[in-house]
């Protein structure tokens, strides 16, 4: 305890100390508009003739010229100025409860330092027009009684690194005591209280809880939910990018949401977003269990944004409908509890998670061929086009082909018009909204040039040996046997035709065993002609199949005999 005089000073640490956090728990009782108490940082030239006598900053809780709040400022001394002298560099409103103590917290890197009351950022960035590089540090008032206790000087961590590198200003809130500041909860106000320990949330229809600033683009936010028994479609979490929010119903909202539960009858991460009504992005199954708690994290950047549960990167999506807004949670007829609750600037590890998993298209390799080429790759689901770009040099794209459509994942491309002989670099670029989101590595292929393909020989023999060890053979399973035999015979045969007679194969393996299996459940498809398409220069074709809403499988015939695996 400090008590209420007009020379006081207590310090501590090196002179040498340079970039650091220091932190006090205080307790600053209304006492007059210009009573203060607080930490100092960056202290030299420490003398006992006055309350300023003092090279250094100061950070301190109270009053200033009448106005409550954060008081920030600094001293200088000299030998002509023994006593020192005190200037003002602002004083940041703040109406804190005087009766209560209040974590204050002062991180200090190069020329500036930041200020958080009670795990909030206030007042953003401070760079003082008087740079002091180094210091000791301490607690100071003038003419005020004030408590301190909890006082710690530690490394700067990178989160609060990323606050000077990204200037973004988060917060953080522990639920450690009823204030329910800084959130807004909007529809069913009653579902929600503050207990001291976590916010708690009842079963609601109509039910979301919002803080921040609707100008927030890039950020990471996170907390650790606790949810109930979930069933059919309830589930708990984040919201972010959030706009518009109001209490008419569940959805009224612009932004997206990622949670914990069920829906749809998938158990696991739901992600979707609301426009004045709830649309499904996609489900991520993991073993969700009710009663346990999972930090659910959220770091969004650009048009994508990581998803992670209990540290563990569960996925990336890219959507561009919403680039900024405020942080939240909210849930559907479903009870949960949060706690340690926070937003901060994206880390680096987050951002190369973003950007390893957009900018790059897995590529299974190409195939070549007379005055052409093929290229296979895994595609990004969701309604994106394609383009390949090529060229007859590394890095350097000439020509490309722009507006293609993919069915299936993988799927194939192929382009024609190549010279034979003539080695062309190529890649696999996505495209959204008319703009480049991710791209594969750099393959090569050279028209007219056919690598001997072993592993498709291998791979035929072996299924075939498998295909013939079968006691109980139906005729499409001999006739199938006896086009692998002939591929695998025909002199310079090329790997789309063994690949084409291993799929037959193993499709008529899988109806073999099907048509002999006693156990199979007796089911009549219920099928749907999808019609053939004749290859181009930019697509593969394809002969028509038939697909049965009952079991989802492909048959080549109208009869639902012949499964088609390969698909």
């Amino acid at each position: 305890t400090i008590s209420s005089t007009n020379n006081v000073k207590v310090v501590a640490g090196e002179e040498s100390w340079r970039d650091y956090t220091v932190e006090a728990t205080i307790h600053c009782p209304d006492q007059g508009s210009g009573s203060n108490g607080g930490v100092m940082f960056r202290t030299t030239d420490v003398t006992d003739v006055w309350a300023d006598s003092y090279n250094g900053y100061y950070v301190g809780l109270g009053a200033h010229n009448g106005t409550k709040g954060v008081v920030v400022g600094y001293a200088s001394v000299s030998a002509e100025n023994p006593r020192g002298s005190y200037s003002s560099l602002t004083v940041i409103p703040l109406d804190y409860d005087a009766t209560q103590f209040h974590a204050l917290k002062v991180v200090v890197v190069g020329n500036s330092f930041a200020i958080f009351v009670d795990g909030e950022q206030v007042g953003g960035i401070i760079t003082p027009p008087v740079e002091y590089t180094s210091g000791q540090v301490g607690l100071r008032s003038y003419e005020y009684q004030f408590a301190c206790e909890d006082f710690t000087v530690r490394a700067v961590t990178e989160e609060e690194q990323q606050v000077f590198e990204t200037g973004f200003v988060g917060f953080t809130d522990d639920f450690n005591d009823t204030d329910s500041t800084p959130w807004t909860v909007l529809g069913d106000t009653s579902a929600v209280t503050f207990d001291g320990e976590k916010m708690s949330v009842g079963k609601s229809n109509n039910i979301k809880v919002v803080a921040g600033d609707t100008s927030w683009t890039d950020y990471t936010v996170e907390g650790t939910f606790v949810g109930s028994e979930a069933s059919v479609q309830e589930n708990c979490g984040l919201m972010f990018r959030t706009t518009n929010a109001t209490g008419e119903n569940a959805d009224s909202y612009n932004g997206y949401y990622v949670g914990l539960g069920i829906f749809g009858g998938v158990k696991g991460v739901v992600v979707g977003y609301g426009a004045y009504s709830w649309n499904l992005i996609k489900t991520i199954p993991f073993d969700y269990q009710a009663d346990v708690a999972y930090r659910l994290r959220v770091a969004v950047v650009g048009n994508s944004f990581a998803i992670y549960v209990d540290d563990v990167l569960m996925g990336v999506i890219t959507d561009n409908r919403y680039a900024a807004g405020q942080v939240g949670v909210r849930s559907y007829e479903f009870p949960f509890t949060c706690d340690d609750f926070s937003v901060r600037a994206v880390s680096e590890a987050e951002m190369a998670d973003i950007n390893r998993a957009t900018s790059i298209l897995e590529t299974d390799g190409t195939t070549s061929f007379n005055e052409g080429a093929q290229i296979q790759f895994a595609t990004l689901g969701g309604s994106y086009t394609y383009k390949i770009q090529y060229g007859t040099e590394p890095g350097v794209y000439t020509h490309e082909y722009v507006g293609l459509t993919t069915k299936h994942n993988p799927d194939k491309m192929s382009i024609s018009g190549l010279d034979n002989g003539t080695t062309y670099y190529m890649r696999v670029v996505a495209m959204s909204g008319g703009e480049e989101v991710a791209w594969s590595d750099e393959v090569t292929v050279t028209p007219g040039e056919i690598d001997h393909p072993q592993d498709e020989i291998n791979n035929l023999q072996n299924l075939l040996n498998e295909a013939k060890a079968v006691e109980e053979k139906s005729s499409v399973l001999k006739d199938r046997i006896a086009f692998a035999e002939d591929m695998l015979a025909l002199e310079g045969v090329n790997r789309m035709d063994l690949t084409t007679a291993q799929a037959c194969l193993q499709s008529a393996m899988n109806q073999n065993e099907h048509d002999l299996s006693d156990e199979e459940d007796v089911h009549t498809h219920t099928l749907t002609l999808e019609p053939s398409e004749t290859a181009t220069c930019a697509a593969m074709g394809h002969t028509a199949y038939y697909t049965c809403s009952g079991c989802n499988e492909w048959f080549a015939d109208a009869e639902g005999k012949e499964i088609i695996s390969d698909h």
